[in-house]
């Protein structure tokens, strides 16, 4: 959770998000993703945004498909 001084809202950060191989491909990181959306816009989030390298295009593209722009 980041504060910022020029915002009254939080924001929420994902540094990274990982699901262990065997169960990958279950829709649990879509559900993830789902919940803390949720989560924060009940909370009074300004936002919700995570961190991708472009140089991890697996996890570029996984972000992309949730389809969240908060």
């Amino acid at each position: 959770v980041l504060h910022r001084y020029y915002q009254e809202k939080p924001v929420a950060y994902i540094y990274d998000l990982g699901i262990a191989s065997a169960f990958q491909r279950r829709g649990l990181g879509h559900t993830l993703i789902n919940e803390l959306c949720e989560f924060c816009k009940v909370n009074g989030f300004s936002e919700v945004y995570v961190e991708a390298e472009s140089d991890d295009p697996d996890a570029v593209g996984f972000y992309r498909k949730t389809q969240h722009t908060s």
